[in-house]
């Protein structure tokens, strides 16, 4: 198995749960600008990560980033904008 797959799959064991489409095109992009990056959703923090695993499974992190995503509703938007 290559090291994405070792990286998916430990990840999927600590209940995170792997991103492979989404309503913004997040993962697909990811993956067009580096194979290596791997969207992840962590149910513990309730938030999405982007994880490497150019390095894994060596001792190195693996996380690189949270992702906020902000879903307003268009009546909101223009409060926050005015």
């Amino acid at each position: 198995m290559n090291r994405k797959g070792l990286l998916i799959n430990h990840l999927r064991k600590l209940d995170y749960r792997l991103m492979e489409d989404d309503v913004y095109n997040i993962a697909n992009n990811l993956r067009e600008y580096d194979d290596d990056l791997i969207l992840f959703f962590n149910p513990k923090g309730e938030r999405y990560e982007v994880h490497s695993c150019t390095f894994f499974p060596s001792k190195k992190a693996t996380y690189c980033v949270m992702l906020v995503i902000l879903v307003f509703a268009p009546g909101c938007l223009h409060m926050i904008s005015a």
